[in-house]
């Protein structure tokens, strides 16, 4: 891969975050989230750095719900979207972290029937025997140790995400 293309899977959201707000870099987010969400994260796994996406996910929800804000636009799904992809990552990030091609055989059918499913969930990648939760659950991630490894002290848990 590229270098400039590893740079820009890294950091596009940490420059968004920093970019003052306007609609060609709303519009161009939304066509990111809705199109090319799925690439970039192979990307992440190909560069293993999937662990990135959590907070580049979160980076550019915020901006989005600033820029949302300042212009009282109320309408807009793309919030919900980058939510969905983040609960994405967490859900399905061992699977996802250690083989890009579990993103479209387990994680996309297995995944709640959210907005990001609706928007992704038109290839049919697999047939659910049973149907899809009809939203995420209440735990955002579960930490398994190993069993030689089981004094596990200390946990950070980011606040309102």
């Amino acid at each position: 891969m590229p270098l400039h293309v590893q740079y820009a899977c890294l950091y596009w959201a940490t420059h968004l975050a920093k970019a003052a707000k306007s609609q060609e870099l709303k519009t161009s987010l939304e066509l990111f989230v809705k199109q090319k969400l799925l690439a970039w994260l192979e990307a992440l796994v190909m560069l293993k750095q999937l662990h990135k996406a959590v907070h580049l996910l979160l980076d550019a929800r915020t901006w989005l719900q600033e820029q949302l804000k300042a212009t009282r636009d109320h309408g807009d799904a793309t919030p919900e979207l980058l939510y969905d992809a983040y609960r994405f990552v967490l859900e399905y990030y061992e699977v996802m972290d250690n083989c890009p091609e579990q993103i479209y055989i387990s994680a996309l059918p297995g995944m709640p029937n959210c907005l990001l499913s609706q928007v992704y969930g038109e290839q049919q990648y697999a047939v659910l025997l049973s149907p899809r939760d009809s939203q995420w659950g209440a735990n955002l991630r579960i930490v398994e140790t190993q069993p030689r490894h089981n004094n596990f002290t200390c946990a950070k848990f980011l606040g309102n995400a």
